[in-house]
């Protein structure tokens, strides 16, 4: 009996350095010798099936392999509660992630222990041809969100622009992918303006093509935000100028019409004043006219703030 079970445990970890190396030859030596190999697994206390090591590391062939003999080790999950499709999508590995899928595609929808699908790390990883198969094979995946963020706001927030661009391609509504929000009331295009990813070529590709009102409306934001900014700039510098100047003319005056010299020639106290008063009108003028543009500029701000704040998919 020990001799027996000496021998299942020396198959079993011979099954584990095969899928290690991709050995298919020694899988099929082991299930020659023990055609029920594979069903032992789940007597071990391994938590990664021979599948994950597999797949992991790219092996091709021995994956096929294996689920030629044993298809339902595709829902298998390790300590991560990750699944082999998880790890295809992950590690990028297309022609994987196309033999799982033929295998079984409820595997798409399987989250692992911290609420991710496949789906989302492909998108995080931005592995395009993995995206492409695993959309083909369940489109209606992109709807899973992760931790209050749809596919789409990953795809912003890890800088995938193109897998976004496929997402938004492949969506029977891209206003849904344009316009849904996260957990913090943000759409897509927020967030991407957050990060500055509308700036670069594919960023302004995808938004112009996608959403060219929205897109507009947030560069005119910034542009606005902008000149609100320099404006604020310019208005307190100037206006602290002409206080000082102001000031230093009142009292260069003051000094002049009560000195001697100047009470002695009335014309001249004359004409200081009326100069005096002349400039005071200018400085006033001017002063008021800067804080009439400051209050436009601050209002047009306004309005288009609360316009790309209220945005959403019926508008």
């Amino acid at each position: 009996m020990d001799r027996s079970h000496d021998i299942e445990k020396a198959n079993v970890a011979a099954l584990y350095e095969a899928s290690h190396a991709g050995c298919e030859s020694t899988l099929n030596s082991l299930m020659q010798r023990d055609a029920l190999i594979l069903n032992k697994i789940s007597l071990t206390s391994f938590t990664d099936t021979p599948l994950h090591i597999a797949v992991l590391h790219g092996h091709l062939e021995f994956t096929t392999a294996l689920l030629r003999r044993k298809p339902n080790l595709t829902g298998r999950k390790d300590l991560q509660g990750r699944t082999t499709l998880h790890l295809a999508s992950a590690e990028g590995h297309a022609e994987i992630v196309r033999e799982l899928l033929q295998a079984n595609t409820d595997v798409c929808l399987a989250r692992d222990a911290v609420g991710r699908i496949p789906l989302h790390l492909a998108m995080m990883r931005g592995h395009i041809e993995v995206i492409e198969k695993l959309l083909n094979s369940k489109p209606n995946s992109f709807l899973e969100d992760f931790d209050g963020a749809s596919v789409s706001h990953l795809c912003v927030k890890y800088n995938c622009l193109d897998a976004l661009k496929l997402l938004v391609e492949s969506a029977d509504d891209d206003r849904y992918s344009l316009n849904s929000k996260d957990n913090d009331g943000n759409s897509i295009l927020h967030l991407a303006v957050m990060l500055r990813q509308t700036e670069n070529c594919t960023g302004k590709a995808i938004f112009s093509d996608i959403s060219p009102n929205e897109y507009e409306l947030f560069l005119s934001f910034n542009t606005t935000s902008l000149v609100e900014a320099l404006s604020v700039v310019l208005l307190v510098t100037m206006q602290l100028i002409a206080v000082t100047f102001l000031l230093s003319t009142f009292f260069l005056a003051v000094d002049l019409v009560t000195s001697d010299t100047v009470k002695e020639k009335p014309m001249i106290t004359w004409i200081l004043f009326t100069l005096s008063g002349i400039w005071l009108v200018l400085l006033v003028i001017a002063v008021v006219v800067l804080i009439y543009r400051q209050l436009v500029w601050m209002v047009t701000l306004l309005l288009k703030c609360i316009c790309c704040l209220t945005m959403s998919p019926t508008n």
